[in-house]
């Protein structure tokens, strides 16, 4: 089953929605055999559908890629009329062709197959996803805002969670308003295994401004308590393949960070304080880091190389919620792994980043 839809990913349903709204039309025979997923010798938003609920896991809809997993076309034959592939002699078979015919094998439902993200102009995602981390009361129940950051350009994404089902129990996706994450942007069909899996796909690509607008909301009831929420729940790859794509189809991570739970004199659910992802990275010569913070204070962001040796820091008095700061390190010779730490009154955080040299 996992091999029927491997290689569907919500960037294929967002390339069939702006072929089927006039957006980007498809004109490769071959890309709209593949777009035809439903083989009804034509591409429409039910073919965007089944690619969205076969990765969600509706089993329904796996089955369906399982049994049609691919379309094979005589290498020979010409295309009367490109645009306009469905008279094309093709058998449909789950594993294989004939023996000693040459064919060109279309894989259902993957229409970016020939695609070269990686030569496209602009730069990849780096979604991120932040939450509030607390302590699991047992019996309690609670609901977790998921909080966007990032979400620039943004065509599709993907992604798998998993929690606990021996300490949470899941009891809905709670929507937010004006953002494009909805109820059925969610695949709950094994939610008894502790997973689920986001898959959101669009004809025109978004920039969200950072916090709940491309965010969602999850709840939980506890059923076994002592642990923190951030080491129950997860982003997960083994329950679905995890992935933000851009507007010119450019593929870049997606993450959660959870933010400290609250503690001392700042009061509870106030807390918000992390240090995001510098955004580009890798990156050659300049970056950009991220960070939010609970109140307006001063604030010092500092780079080091692996060695501890202080490259670059930039501090000052920063307004409270999202702020960002650009490095130019270009008059920096060394390259590799490099450490970065934001410094607050309400704690110190750090990641790591990549500096590469042509």
């Amino acid at each position: 089953m996992p091999g029927a839809i491997s290689g569907l990913t919500s960037a294929d349903a967002s390339r069939i929605q702006q072929h089927v709204n006039g957006i980007a039309l498809i004109n490769d025979p071959y890309k709209l055999l593949a777009a035809d997923c439903n083989g009804s010798n034509t591409v429409t938003t039910s073919d965007a559908l089944r690619v969205q609920q076969a990765v969600l896991g509706n089993p329904v809809d796996r089955d369906w890629f399982a049994a049609h997993t691919w379309r094979f076309v005589p290498e020979a034959y010409v295309f009367p009329v490109p645009t306009s592939p469905w008279s094309a002699p093709t058998s449909i078979s789950v594993v294989g062709g004939a023996m000693n015919q040459n064919f060109i094998g279309i894989k259902m439902g993957d229409v970016n197959s020939t695609a070269s993200p990686a030569s496209a102009p602009g730069l990849n995602p780096n979604l991120v996803y932040k939450a509030q981390d607390r302590v699991l009361e047992q019996g309690a129940m609670f609901t977790t805002v998921f909080n966007a950051y990032n979400f620039d350009d943004l065509l599709a994404l993907q992604f798998g969670l998993q929690f606990d089902q021996t300490k949470l129990k899941l009891l809905g996706v709670e929507t937010i308003s004006g953002s494009p994450m909805q109820s059925d942007n969610f695949g709950l069909y094994d939610v008894a295994k502790g997973e689920i899996r986001a898959f959101l796909s669009m004809a025109q690509s978004k920039t969200l401004a950072n916090g709940t607008q491309g965010g969602f909301r999850l709840k939980f009831q506890v059923l076994q308590g002592g642990n923190k929420l951030s080491e129950v729940l997860q982003l997960s790859e083994e329950v679905l393949h995890i992935e933000a794509y851009s507007s010119s189809y450019r593929p870049g991570p997606i993450s959660l960070e959870y933010e400290n739970v609250a503690t001392g004199t700042i009061e509870p659910g106030t807390s918000n304080l992390s240090l995001l992802q510098n955004v580009p990275n890798p990156f050659k010569t300049v970056t950009s880091i991220g960070f939010v913070l609970p109140e307006t204070c001063d604030a010092q962001v500092r780079i080091f190389d692996i060695s501890g040796r202080l490259i670059e820091e930039q501090g000052g008095t920063f307004t409270k919620g999202y702020n960002q700061l650009d490095f130019r390190l270009d008059g920096y010779s060394g390259e590799g792994v490099l450490y970065y730490e934001l410094i607050t009154p309400y704690g110190i955080l750090s990641k790591k980043m990549m500096l590469v040299r042509e």
